[in-house]
């Protein structure tokens, strides 16, 4: 992914750094400071909620860096509120074993209406 195609994909990121988390090697996501001005601040929310679940991210000025790992997440993910962050670590939860607590999963009704109900009948498959 190039710096001119962050803008484009920039309400992608939580989702796509919660699956870094699982891959082999680091994910360096460069100049998403953008983040920092959405519903709430996705770049400082990411890595905190990555780290409270157990797993490795650090932000580095306006980069994003995300060490994967076959660790089970577990822990408390606070959202303040953003629908993005509910969604993309409700989708971490989702791995066999994980314990994921979002506190607000209600906000995700924002961009998905019923997105909690139709994840779950999803990894019940």
């Amino acid at each position: 992914m190039t710096a001119g195609e962050i803008p484009g994909l920039i309400d992608e990121i939580p989702l796509l750094a919660v699956l870094a988390a699982r891959a082999e090697g680091t994910t360096i996501f460069r100049r998403v400071g953008e983040l920092r001005v959405k519903e709430s601040d996705r770049l400082g929310l990411i890595a905190e909620n990555l780290r409270a679940v157990g797993m490795h991210a650090e932000v580095q000025g306006d980069d994003l860096h995300v060490t994967g790992s076959e660790r089970v997440p577990a822990g408390k993910v606070r959202t303040e509120g953003d629908h993005r962050i509910a969604m993309a670590f409700a989708v971490l939860g989702t791995l066999p074993g994980a314990a994921v607590k979002v506190d607000d999963m209600a906000c995700s009704a924002v961009s998905f209406p019923g997105f909690a109900k139709v994840l779950r009948s999803l990894a019940l498959k």
